[in-house]
């Protein structure tokens, strides 16, 4: 287990091998819960390895933002 500090200390060639990884035949997406982590760098990296989706934090943060102002007007 890794503390807060740690985890923002990986590199974004760690976090690629973490999430290939923590990937199981029977998962449809890889989620990447942190928003320390420098994981935009290898989404591409990740999705084309496992043919498969990948969604962070952060993505998933901006996303509820958008749609927050969209339906908000702003």
């Amino acid at each position: 287990s890794l503390s807060s500090h740690e985890q923002g200390e990986l590199s974004p060639d760690e976090i690629f091998t973490l999430a290939v990884r923590a990937d199981h035949p029977h998962a449809e997406a890889i989620v990447i819960s942190c928003t320390d982590l420098r994981a935009v760098e290898v989404i591409d990296r990740i999705e084309t390895a496992l043919n498969k989706p990948v969604i962070t934090s952060n993505q998933a943060m901006v996303a509820a933002l958008l749609r927050w102002t969209h339906d908000n007007k702003m």
